[in-house]
């Protein structure tokens, strides 16, 4: 009976359970549920960072898509060099934390091909921040802004 048990013992460690690869495929779950709470947080930080200091006031939304088909990029200058590298900062992390949900477990190729959804929503997102700050007098709407959000994002 010893000679038996040995086997049974080696046979059970080499055949996985259906137990063991649930735990696996909820493990990659949790993995990716972690990575998107992480990257939301980013996108919660990036939205209040852009509404501070959170005073609305109301314009027709009208006026506010008129005024958004007329944004322009504004000239670079000392300030506004420090604000665009602000904004490439404050999305890299939304875009770092995008792609590794998109890729968490997978082949280099979806990494490469993750920049574009994560570059596509970024920009998506970029716009929405700054056609909400036609909302919040004293903030400054540019193309510049857009831009450098979607580059941080996609870095």
């Amino acid at each position: 009976m010893q000679n038996k048990s040995p086997r049974r013992c080696e046979d059970a460690q080499s055949a996985p359970s259906p137990a063991a690869s649930i735990v696996v495929g909820s493990g990659l779950r949790s993995r990716r549920l972690h990575l998107a709470t992480v990257a939301f947080a980013f996108v919660l930080f990036a939205i209040y960072g852009s509404w501070v200091p959170l005073n609305f006031h109301a314009i027709e939304l009208s006026v506010a898509v008129e005024r958004f088909e007329s944004i322009r990029f504004l000239e670079l200058r000392k300030i506004s060099r420090a604000d665009w590298v602000t904004n490439m900062l404050l999305f890299i992390p939304i875009g770092f934390f995008g792609a590794a949900v998109l890729t968490v477990d997978r082949g280099r190729l979806t990494a490469m091909v993750a920049v574009i959804p994560v570059a596509l929503v970024s920009t998506g997102l970029s716009i929405a921040i700054e056609f909400s700050q036609f909302w919040l007098p004293g903030r400054t709407v540019s193309q510049n802004d857009i831009m450098a959000e979607t580059l941080g994002a996609s870095d």
